[in-house]
This record gives structure tokens, C-alpha cells and sequence, in this order.
């Protein structure tokens, strides 16, 4: 029980809440954020990633998620995680621009998309000189809490919108299906049946006859 309010109190301290809600929408927003300053600060890693067509919420979201805990060595994991809590939610930022950063020579030598995938995993597991890594994600790649947070306000702005835009298209194409179905519905019913509507001529009986 201790562990588990330990857990909800670093989540809440951090202000990650929304990486584990539903849509992810912070996590989607800070990878948008981590993707604006990859090209700030390591041009060659992001151009290679924008040449294969990879998504950096397909490397990355694990590294969030987790704060790097399944992802790095076990040293390196207490080291960062003594910067987490002392710095706030910002050294994420700055230790996923230092794997890239250390690991760039091996992210230019990919040539396809697979072959990024299939190596992402391997770059942080590498990481362990953890005071290396600390190096190049503190000093080597500084970054300001100010621009960060700034940054991160206007990719919840644009995700928002992202999820409200798939929201009405989703309601525009059941709608469609709706009109659809009750016009499918329609032709197939049987043609209605016309009833005579002429009098029959009646026998005069035989009582007016006579």
C-alpha cells in the first residue's frame, strides 16, 4: 500500500497524470514537444527519423511511461531518477535527447525504417556509463522549463484539436452509415399492392326483374 501512494504522489508531483488516461493526450503532446527540440538540438538524429518516417511515439512512449525504468540499466535508472524528482518532469526531455545525442552515430547508420525499430530498444540499454549520459542530457543539451512548458501548451492545444477533429469525422461517418442502412432498408422492402378500386357491377335479383 505504502508503495502504491508512493507512486500516485511522484505521479502527481511529476504532473504526468495524463500519460496514463485515456488517449494519452500529454504523452502524444510531449512527444510533439521532444520532436521540436530533437531538431533543435540533434538535427542529424531527427532528419534521419523524419527520412524514415518514424514516429518518435513509437521509440519514446516506453521511456515516458515508465521513466525510463524498463528501458535503461539499473545505475543508470537511480541516477536519473535522483534528477526526476529533484528537477521535475523536464529531465524526461533532456535524457531522451541524451540517448539520441549518444547514440547518433548508430541512429545515421540505419537505412530503413525497420532498421530503426529494430535498434531503438538496444540505444538506451546501452547507456551504461550513466554519468556519461548525464553529461550529454545536462550539459551538452540544455533546455529551459519556461520554453519547455510553453512548448508543451501549444502541442496539447493542437492534440486537442487532433481528437476533437477524429471525434466529429467519426460522427459524420456514422451518421452516413445510419442514412445508409435506413436507405438499404427502404429498397428492400416489397413493393406496396395496388387493390381494385373499381365496383363490381352487382346481379340484379330476381324480384326486381319481375
Amino acid at each position: 500500500e505504502r508503495a502504491f501512494w508512493a507512486l500516485v504522489c511522484a505521479v502527481e508531483r511529476l504532473g504526468v497524470e495524463g500519460y496514463y488516461s485515456e488517449g494519452m493526450t500529454l504523452l502524444r503532446a510531449d512527444m510533439q514537444v521532444l520532436g521540436t527540440f530533437l531538431e533543435r538540438k540533434c538535427p542529424k538524429v531527427a532528419q534521419e527519423f523524419k527520412k524514415h518516417q518514424v514516429e518518435l511515439l513509437s521509440i519514446c512512449s516506453e521511456w515516458y511511461i515508465t521513466w525510463f525504468a524498463k528501458s535503461l540499466p539499473f545505475y543508470s535508472v537511480l541516477r536519473v531518477w535522483d534528477t526526476l524528482f529533484f528537477e521535475g518532469f523536464k529531465v524526461l526531455f533532456r535524457v531522451a535527447m541524451g540517448v539520441f545525442k549518444r547514440a547518433e552515430t548508430e541512429v545515421l547508420q540505419c537505412g530503413s525504417f525497420d532498421s530503426v525499430m529494430q535498434r531503438a530498444k538496444q540505444w538506451p540499454r546501452c547507456m551504461v556509463e550513466h554519468n556519461e549520459l548525464l553529461k550529454a542530457s545536462f550539459v551538452s543539451l540544455p533546455l529551459k522549463r519556461r520554453e519547455l512548458l510553453l512548448a508543451r501548451d501549444e502541442a496539447l492545444c493542437r492534440v486537442e484539436q487532433e481528437d476533437e477533429e477524429h471525434k466529429r469525422r467519426l460522427r459524420r461517418a456514422a451518421s452516413e452509415r445510419s442514412d445508409k442502412s435506413a436507405a438499404s432498408a427502404l429498397s428492400s422492402l416489397p413493393p406496396p399492392t395496388r387493390t381494385n378500386t373499381t365496383p363490381t357491377a352487382t346481379r340484379p335479383s330476381a324480384k326486381t326483374s319481375l
